[in-house]
């Protein structure tokens, strides 16, 4: 798998790193990956990072104009590794864009990625921002979280982790305690944490780097496992699980998440479209819209729901709807608009009539694989997938 496909990212995407343990040599691996596949990269920062060279980027500009900065990048037409910085500093260091620019260098650019380090860590495997930090671009599409699994058993003293005093007072503990996973995931959950200044609409994945031996290795597959389950899984605000008998499902399936709630709907015989309002009268009145998913579907994983919520947030439409091979498909996004005709919904239809009704209102998702929307309807599905799991 390369890089590019392990991050998520897309062509014409753009991609911010912060974090500590490693960014500029992701940065850059990255980018010549991206290069190696004929894509015009732009490398840049938003705050200070080493002026690159050859082999490092093919072309570096020192621009403190945005124009003449786009006329320059739109003159480039074949594959290239492009620098960009706001002059230097005394040091000699490339001084950042400002975020103001990257709207601009995104959609008349004519670049295929821009790749953007967004935060210092002063070469620590660990870091906490400061309140000034990170520096995301507000049009930002994918944000990468780096971090050294290397701290883990160091102490947090400045020598191992950047910003260790801030650390300290988000969790009120001692200097020079031990960084064990559970420290990590209390300042990745923190609002002021690892994961602050991160813009509301750009996709999170966490990177953990330096993972040299097989314990290691170890270490940051249990570690990831933790994160999945708190900042970086799908972007729903709350989940609601809609079940027809309590007790027992709690009993066989004792899952609990700060973002689960579960309703019992006594109404099930009279077929689906009875879940459905269940559902819908659990969630917060707040809500901006409600994501429908069905339970014979477990392959539907975050990036699919995170890909409807972005294309909701990026249009007016009334219903979002993933397809493959232009059939629509499940799970389906509704805007609170509709939310008084799915409480009239009766039987087992659904809610395809108002796909129908609204289609001119909708916004259409094509998805690249089948496997989130196959169906597990019958145990001989179930054994298929386990065996292929």
């Amino acid at each position: 798998m390369t890089l590019k496909d392990a991050l998520g990212l897309k062509k014409g995407e753009m991609l911010s790193l912060i974090g500590a343990g490693g960014k500029t040599t992701t940065l850059f691996c990255l980018a010549h990956e991206l290069w190696e596949k004929g894509e015009k990269v732009l490398v840049t920062t938003t705050t200070k990072m080493f002026k690159p060279a050859k082999p490092h980027v093919h072309k570096l500009f020192l621009a403190q104009d945005l124009k003449a900065l786009v006329d320059e990048l739109t003159r480039i037409k074949e594959p290239l590794i492009i620098g960009a910085g706001y002059g230097l500093d005394d040091a000699r260091k490339l001084n950042g864009l400002p975020p103001e620019w990257f709207d601009a260098l995104k959609h008349n650019g004519g670049m295929d990625s821009i790749l953007i380090e967004a935060d210092g860590a002063a070469m620590k495997p660990f870091k906490v921002p400061a309140d000034y930090e990170p520096l995301v671009p507000d049009s930002c599409d994918l944000t990468v979280w780096v971090m050294g699994i290397k701290i883990l058993g160091q102490p947090l003293t400045p020598q191992w982790v950047h910003r260790a005093e801030r650390a300290t007072a988000l969790l009120g503990g001692e200097p020079g305690t031990p960084v064990t996973d559970d420290l990590i995931i209390r300042l990745v959950e923190n609002p002021l944490g690892c994961l602050k200044g991160i813009p509301p609409e750009s996709r999170k994945v966490a990177l953990i780097n330096q993972a040299d031996s097989e314990a290691e290795v170890t270490q940051a597959s249990d570690l990831g496992r933790r994160l999945l389950r708190c900042g970086f899984s799908s972007r729903l605000d709350e989940i609601v699980c809609v079940v027809r008998e309590l007790k027992e499902i709690r009993q066989k399936i004792p899952l609990r998440h700060e973002k689960l709630r579960w309703a019992v709907n006594e109404r099930a015989a009279e077929g689906q479209s009875t879940s459905i309002i269940a559902g819908l009268e659990a969630i917060s009145p707040e809500s901006e819209a409600a994501l429908f998913l069905v339970g014979d579907q477990p392959l539907v994983k975050p990036e699919l729901i995170n890909a409807l919520i972005e294309l909701f947030r990026k249009t007016d439409a009334l219903i979002v709807v993933p397809t493959f091979a232009g059939q629509s498909r499940n799970p389906v996004l509704f805007r609170n608009n509709l939310f008084p005709e799915i409480l009239e919904l009766k039987g087992d239809r659904g809610a395809r009539g108002l796909i129908e009704k609204y289609r001119q209102d909708s916004a259409f998702l094509e998805w690249p694989e089948e496997t989130p929307f196959l169906d597990v309807d019958r145990w001989e599905d179930y054994e298929r997938l386990t065996r292929s799991s």
